[in-house]
């Protein structure tokens, strides 16, 4: 695929990681063999694939990647493999923008609501509703912009479809600190432990890390990556 890209235009500026398939089942129900098949495409062809479109793109400094996860990464029911091999999109998209900073690579992903085949299959009700609301052309439109030298921002995901694009964020909040905890102590404090009223995004380890410093400073040198 790389090589007949550059044959053809000379340069790899693009990558869009959009195949995907799913099996439906319950989570003990699938053989082995059935999930493996599901992460390979979902997850192991987009690894496959930016690994050997990364040195082209460090090359000239220049790149743009787009991983197509979903939103079943929050949780359907019955897709488990498909839910888990998108979750994994996020880890390495997070990760791909880290390492991609320096070398002009911007990488982000997409929880795309789009009438596909896929969705075709639906229950009768949603199906309508998908084919009606969600045209998969508006989705382009979004991806055409994420993948465009317009776009500078990095590691983040976004939710497309309909005409509608929001950012999607992991956050947290302040919980509860004390070094003397019990599971007494947790479950005394556990309604203020899942208030999220005022989280804020975290968008790397290293931000996790960091907040931790509220309580425990740093007593090193130079904060590096960890």
């Amino acid at each position: 695929m790389l090589k007949v890209t550059l044959d053809a235009f000379g340069r790899l500026d693009i990558l869009i990681n959009n195949a995907g398939g799913s099996t439906i089942a319950g989570i003990a129900e699938l053989t082995d063999e059935a999930i493996e098949r599901v992460m390979r495409t979902n997850y192991w062809g987009p690894y496959l694939l930016i690994r050997r479109a990364w040195p082209i793109m460090q090359r000239q400094a220049y790149g743009r990647i787009l991983n197509v996860s979903s939103s079943a990464t929050l949780g359907i029911g019955s897709i488990a493999p498909y839910a888990s091999a998108k979750a994994a999109l996020i880890g390495l998209t997070a990760e791909a923008a880290i390492e991609g900073q320096q070398h002009g690579i911007v990488v982000n992903a997409i929880f795309p609501a789009g009438y596909t085949r896929l969705a075709a299959k639906s229950q009768e009700d949603a199906r309508r509703w998908m084919e009606v609301s969600f045209p998969p052309a508006l989705v382009a439109q979004a991806v055409a912009f994420f993948v465009s030298r317009s776009m500078t921002v990095s590691g983040e995901i976004f939710s497309v479809g309909g005409g509608r694009v929001s950012r999607i964020a992991l956050c947290n909040n302040d919980g509860y600190f004390n070094r003397q905890l019990t599971p007494e102590l947790v479950g005394e404090h556990f309604d203020e432990i899942r208030d999220l009223r005022d989280a804020k995004p975290v968008g790397s380890s290293r931000e996790e890390n960091e907040r931790y410093m509220r309580w425990l400073p740093w007593t090193g040198g130079r904060i590096g990556t960890f």
